[in-house]
């Protein structure tokens, strides 16, 4: 307990980055949501800024594909493999709450000032930036339905290059 409230407090006056401090589920979720948000639409982007961030990098037998695994282990984020338009970047976990998972979402696109239209899609949460970008919102392992209170998953789509006509 001293040692993190030690930690604490050198986060508080500036003197110990962020991944320092003891993370959170529902803090890792946040932070992954955000990465995809800003860096999702180039795959190597992606997957550089979440080793940035402390999150180590497996092969993942279920997907086939790169994942992600937080500091803490709770979430797991699925950064886009292939350089073609739509790219996924997904982020998942069984310990952050349905709820939590929406906030994280909301919260990383009010700070990244995209504007966004909200809309219910099949019962579940669908946000659209003019970027075009697209969170989808569910409960972790039904990517169909989002019943599940306890478990969250989410996709950010993102449908173009955001680069081009720039």
């Amino acid at each position: 307990m001293k040692r993190f409230c030690f930690a604490l407090a050198l986060l508080g006056a500036g003197l110990l980055p962020p991944a320092v401090a003891q993370a959170t589920p529902a803090s890792s979720f946040a932070e992954a949501v955000d990465l995809c948000l800003r860096f999702g639409a180039d795959p190597w982007f992606a997957q550089d800024r979440f080793e940035e961030a402390g999150w180590r990098s497996y092969e993942d037998p279920d997907f086939g594909s790169l994942a992600f695994k937080s500091p803490d282990g709770a979430v797991i984020a699925l950064p886009p493999t292939s350089d073609s338009f739509p790219m996924w970047c997904s982020v998942m976990s069984g310990s952050v709450s349905f709820v939590k998972g929406m906030a994280a979402a909301e919260n990383a696109l009010l700070a990244s000032d995209i504007p966004i239209q909200r809309e219910i899609r099949d019962n579940c949460p669908v946000y659209h930036g003019s970027g075009g970008q697209e969170l989808r919102i569910f409960s972790e392992g039904n990517d169909d339905l989002c019943n599940d209170p306890e478990t969250a998953l989410v996709h950010v789509v993102t449908f173009s290059n955001p680069l081009s006509g720039q």
